[in-house]
């Protein structure tokens, strides 16, 4: 079996890993912003034309 716990082998592979971890996390951010900036403005666009229809 497992000799150490799970979490040190996580904590090594992060501490190994931190750069991609870290780009992944900025693209991640990003994507998300993106997301969230696009689906407001499609939100505001679509109250918009329920407000124009009324």
């Amino acid at each position: 079996m497992v000799t150490r716990p799970f979490f040190i082998d996580i904590l090594v592979y992060i501490s190994k890993n931190a750069a991609y971890i870290r780009l992944y996390q900025r693209l991640l951010g990003m994507f998300k912003g993106t997301l969230l900036g696009f689906l407001s403005t499609f939100g505001w666009y679509a109250w918009q034309i329920r407000r124009r229809k009324v």
